[in-house]
């Protein structure tokens, strides 16, 4: 989602998706996550006139890998992180995609394709 997303649109994402985060971005940046607890930030302002660049955890607070990274170091960083996934950014910083539990297992050969 977009940073100038209005919150009550991404809590109702959120929901419909059962998911706790759904990431920032704006263009090939990543800006950070939005999530549940997010809705705390808003103190119980209107939720349909904040944005979500407002309230949302920045990328600096937040774990993320090089698209050259290991798998194992991948799969560390993304344990001791809060969210089922962790963007991958490029040596300039840039968004190349985002990597999962299932994803480096797939890439390890541990999971079948499809699984």
């Amino acid at each position: 989602m977009e940073p100038d997303t209005y919150c009550d649109y991404a809590f109702e994402i959120l929901r419909a998706l059962e998911a706790y985060a759904l990431p920032v971005i704006a263009g090939k940046r990543f800006l950070g996550f939005f999530t549940l607890t997010d809705e705390l930030k808003c103190g119980g302002r209107d939720r349909s006139s904040i944005y979500v660049g407002a309230v949302m955890r920045p990328a600096s607070e937040c774990r993320y890998v090089r698209a050259d990274s290991n798998l194992e170091y991948a799969r560390r960083e993304l344990r001791r992180s809060l969210y089922s996934m962790l963007p991958v950014l490029d040596r300039n910083e840039r968004l190349v995609g985002f990597v999962t539990e299932e994803s480096i297992d797939r890439i390890a050969g541990r999971t079948p394709v499809g699984v």
